[in-house]
């Protein structure tokens, strides 16, 4: 079992929460926003909230994240962003020993001789 740490509760993290709340693998599933309520709002939704909370957080402060995965004792981090945010989110996994997912399909920065490939 795991305790999973999604950073994002838009349209990813919520859709990551309802399919999650029909399945055993986890603990505990933190939605954590810069937006305080968005976790709340999906939670809200659930029918079986009770493995499900929430955390405001800046996903740009690295040390905001380890913070919050040392607090809820995550094993896994998912980056529920924009790719702009990959760097600091993947940072703070490593430096807490999580498990990194990412939903993301393109790298932070752009490459310097192919943009965009």
């Amino acid at each position: 079992m795991a305790n999973i740490l999604i950073i994002g509760a838009g349209g990813v993290g919520g859709g990551m929460a309802s399919i999650a709340e029909t399945r055993s693998f986890f603990d505990s599933f933190v939605l954590a926003d810069i937006n305080s309520g968005r976790g709340d709002e999906i939670i809200a939704k659930l029918e079986q909230p009770g493995r499900f909370s929430s955390a405001q957080i800046d996903a740009r402060n690295k040390n905001e994240i380890v913070a919050l995965a040392q607090r809820v004792k995550a094993d896994v981090i998912v980056n529920a962003c924009d790719p702009r945010l990959n760097e600091p989110i993947f940072e703070a996994a490593f430096e807490s020993g999580c498990t990194y997912l990412d939903m993301a399909m393109n790298l932070s920065k752009p490459h310097p001789t192919n943009p965009y490939e």
